[in-house]
């Protein structure tokens, strides 16, 4: 499928570069996890919009499921979203002095190298937020990146507490879920706190790449906020929880390898 799209895109723009980037280049990536395709085209004359032809021309492909292709240009970075026929789904965006898909592959694999319980945990987490429809940030949910910028935030400062993955995730819940406070606290990872720079919204994430807030368009994060409260005080009535977290986090560890 890749190299069908990597055809189609150099009948157009014979020297495009097309790099993967997101979860499946990291190794954070669920089998329900989106692909993240970004095209660098060459500089030159081209007439019309890239985003809406390419789509045009997608639509015509045999592998691709076509009552699922959606050009959005309301975004940062505009971003073609279809399914193959095989239900994957493909996120396929345009190089562009916004795009900050490779320099923020190259900062979580950096952070997964420093702390190996960031992967472990952000597969169970991203599990978690899948299973209840949370995890799509188009739909105002809690994206993979923000939550990984969460997770490296929180291992900052409390993951030399313990290195029981399961007790670390309990932690992280609590934390997120209960103890945080949301309108008046911001999410950094590099040391950035000026939180007067953002306008009151539901969650405040500074990416460390730009320190724009990434969270702005999570507003249903009240809903992953009760998410993470409920699943931490049903954890903590299990009295051999820590052990099956932990055990069930390796099993994922070692599976995702």
């Amino acid at each position: 499928m890749i190299q069908k799209l990597k055809n189609l895109v150099h009948s157009i723009w014979v020297y495009a570069k097309l790099e993967i980037y997101g979860s499946h280049a990291t190794n954070l990536a669920l089998p329900s996890s989106d692909l993240d395709i970004v095209i660098n085209i060459p500089s030159g004359p081209f007439e019309g919009d890239p985003l809406y032809f390419l789509g045009g021309l997608i639509e015509k492909e045999e592998w691709v499921d076509k009552n699922s292709i959606h050009c959005i240009e309301t975004t940062s970075v505009p971003v073609i979203k279809l399914k193959t026929g095989q239900n994957l789904s493909l996120d396929i965006t345009f190089y562009n002095s916004n795009h900050s898909g490779k320099k923020s592959r190259e900062l979580i694999s950096a952070y997964i190298q420093k702390y190996p319980q960031l992967k472990p945990m952000a597969l169970f987490l991203k599990e978690l937020l899948a299973q209840n429809s949370l995890n799509n940030p188009f739909k105002g949910g809690l994206g993979s990146y923000c939550l990984v910028i969460m997770i490296i935030s929180f291992l900052q400062n409390y993951g030399l507490v313990t290195e029981n993955l399961g007790e670390l995730v309990l932690h992280f819940l609590e934390f997120y879920g209960i103890l945080f406070h949301y309108d008046k606290m911001l999410i950094s990872i590099d040391g950035y706190s000026n939180i007067d720079e953002y306008a009151p919204v539901p969650l405040l994430i500074s990416d460390p790449l730009t320190h724009g807030n990434i969270g702005l368009s999570t507003f249903e994060m009240y809903k992953v906020k009760e998410l993470f409260a409920n699943t931490y005080n049903q954890l903590k009535k299990d009295n051999n929880f820590i052990q099956n977290l932990t055990e069930n986090i390796t099993r994922e560890r070692h599976m995702n390898i």
